[in-house]
């Protein structure tokens, strides 16, 4: 995108448009991967760390 800016071809506010839109569709995925994370806690995973384990909670 840099360098069809410095080229003129796409403009301040479509580089604005264009980053939010990036930044939304990774919050999308984020928000979805929180979704599932949260339906399946109560399932073994990986990521989860038993409290018999557990040195601190930041």
């Amino acid at each position: 995108m840099w360098r069809l800016y410095r080229q003129n071809k796409v403009d301040k506010k479509a580089m604005q448009k264009i980053g939010f839109s990036l930044f939304l569709l990774g919050r999308t995925v984020g928000v979805a991967a929180e979704i599932d994370d949260h339906r399946n806690r109560g399932l073994p995973m990986d990521t989860q760390t038993p409290i018999s384990e557990t040195r601190f909670v930041m």
